[in-house]
């Protein structure tokens, strides 16, 4: 079964398709000797744009007559080289040629990578080529010699079909060929393809993205063409579909690969479909036979002359369909609307976009619209980044600068947005007390020395008072408190809050437990126990406060003793 997938893989399909059409569009340069090491090579790789990354794979048999969107690519990566089960270089289409290096040359030119596709599509090729230490090393110099001579800034590794066995070869592999690649190249950019679904557990999501510059993840095909009709890249599941979806495949590989490495999560999106003979027009029909490929631009001519588009709620995809000699044909292939979905969806789980392939779409101003505004979403605030140190003047009140974003250390200091101060500076401390905000006190000063903790028993200010209402209640002649004032901003949330995106919070997006939901200590005491409402704290009574009290009870006994009762009360403020 795994082995009827990969048959049916779009890279494989498309290769194959394209020989038999095709041939080799021109002659390729011989390939390595497996005996022969490049000495260190006197060259850097182009150094990669700043910002997202746009990933494209661009097929040898689109290359002529191709408009490429510079402006938004980072990468581009040549398809492709073809290796044998042996370790050694078939078709290379191309790759070495004058055509391919005059590519790499105006690439260069608009500070795009041009990166070599290795490709392998047989299990135990791919057992065969790196089950063993000295298997890989023959390989990584192959690949390597392959890449610097033809003038490339590195390489993509497309291996499909992958044993679990060779989980750990794999992963051997690709740290070798990063680590000595980057010697011999340095600044060179390693990448891999890997599955939308990792039937079989082979890839070890972490390792490859911490090990290399990003994980090429193919997320399309979900409906290939070996199955039923239905949509490249579904963004949710339900009747009649019951399938992976776009978001399944990112988490997928947020869990595995750690929400860490994010940013070496690069998404392909499909600039193709599939048209499948099927039993009937409605969505969920069975397929008659194979489905063949449908690119972008082939749909946009196509729809409108077959009964136009269709829209598919639940999987959020667009189709037509159409009836030849009686029998009908289903073609799901993404429409503008479509494909925007998706890029706004990378967009806000912060992946890199990958695509497949450059040439299915290139002429549509819709495509190339939204993958613009994705690329401007990641681009730093004011341009390209300052790499100098900060400015240690002072702030400059004009207008704002226009050019590129200091990316040097940040001032500490708030910024001063008012007018300058012209007068004389106050050459006094600072009052470091909090502001009195009521009516100023007109009344003489009190010239004595001022109370350390004991209450004020003189005679009192006869000046104005502050019009802030007094605290009624009696002085705390207690010593202050000395612990440590909480300088900390007070927490306002009684739980946190579960991610946006529905991740739960042991994703690996944080290694701390959420919030219990315990009420922050700041907030108002809790009721006494007691059933009263708490009152002023208890104070020591004065002499004189003694002699009122003796003289209250006395009048009381007196009251008492006229026979006039006490009215009952309750011990939580009842009347006397």
């Amino acid at each position: 079964w795994l082995d009827q997938v990969v048959a049916h893989s779009p890279h494989r399909r498309a290769l194959a398709m394209a020989k038999a059409t095709f041939g080799d569009l021109s002659a390729p340069m011989a390939p390595p000797s497996p005996t022969v090491w490049l000495a260190k090579s006197t060259v850097s790789a182009l150094p990669a744009k700043k910002g997202r990354r746009l990933y494209g794979y661009l097929p040898y048999w689109t290359m002529k007559g191709i408009q490429l969107h510079w402006d938004e690519l980072t990468q581009l990566s040549y398809f492709s080289a073809e290796l044998g089960s042996d370790g050694n270089f078939g078709p290379l289409h191309g790759w070495g040629s004058s055509s391919a290096k005059a590519l790499i040359k105006t690439a260069h030119s608009k500070g795009v990578q041009v990166t070599l596709t290795v490709t392998l599509f047989s299990k135990s090729g791919i057992h065969n080529v790196i089950a063993t230490a000295a298997k890989r090393t023959a390989l990584v110099k192959k690949i390597t010699n392959l890449v610097v001579s033809g003038g490339g800034d590195g390489v993509n590794i497309d291996f499909e079909g992958m044993a679990k066995a060779d989980k750990a070869n794999m992963s051997a592999f690709i740290n070798e060929l990063n680590t000595t690649m980057k010697k011999q190249l340095p600044g060179a950019d390693v990448t891999l393809a890997t599955p939308a679904v990792d039937w079989t557990g082979a890839w070890d999501y972490d390792y490859l993205a911490e090990h290399s510059d990003g994980l090429m993840v193919m997320a399309y095909g979900l409906h290939w063409s070996g199955g039923p009709p239905g949509p490249n890249l579904p963004m949710a599941s339900g009747g009649p579909w019951n399938h992976k979806t776009l978001p399944w495949v990112v988490d997928d590989y947020v869990k595995y690969g750690k929400a860490k490495n994010i940013d070496k999560f690069i998404i392909g999106l499909p600039l193709y479909g599939h048209a499948w003979p099927s039993s009937s027009a409605k969505p969920g029909a069975k397929a008659l036979a194979k489905g063949k490929s449908v690119t972008y631009e082939k749909g946009l001519v196509e729809a409108p002359t077959k009964g136009g588009w269709k829209w598919e709620p639940v999987s959020q995809s667009s189709y037509y369909v159409y009836k030849t000699g009686g029998q009908w044909t289903q073609a799901w292939t993404d429409t503008a609307k479509a494909f925007d979905i998706r890029v706004k969806y990378l967009d806000k789980r912060g992946t890199q976009m990958g695509l497949w392939a450059l040439g299915y779409a290139d002429t549509s101003k819709d495509v190339w619209g939204s993958i613009g505004w994705f690329m401007d979403q990641g681009k730093p605030a004011g341009g390209g980044t300052d790499a100098g140190a900060t400015d240690g003047g002072a702030a400059d009140g004009g207008a704002s600068d226009a050019g590129a974003q200091d990316g040097g250390t940040s001032d500490s200091g708030a910024p001063d947005s008012g007018a300058p101060d012209t007068g004389t500076p106050d050459t006094g401390t600072p009052d470091t007390g909090t502001p009195d905000t009521g009516t100023p006190d007109t009344g003489t000063p009190d010239t004595g020395a001022p109370d350390s903790k004991t209450s004020d028993t003189g005679t009192p200010d006869t000046g104005t008072t502050d019009s802030q209402t007094s605290d009624a209640g009696s002085p705390d002649a207690g010593a202050p408190d000395s612990g440590t004032p909480d300088s900390g901003t007070p927490d306002i949330h009684a739980a946190d809050v579960a991610p946006s995106d529905g991740s739960s919070p042991s994703d690996g997006l944080s290694g701390d437990r959420p919030d219990a939901g315990v009420a922050p200590s700041n907030l108002a005491p809790a009721a006494s126990s007691s059933g009263c409402a708490a009152g002023p704290e208890h104070q020591p009574v004065s002499g004189f406060g003694w002699l009122l009290l003796a003289v209250g009870l006395a009048l009381l006994w007196r009251r008492y003793t006229s026979s006039r009762r006490l009215a009952a009360g309750s011990s939580c403020g009842g009347r006397l």
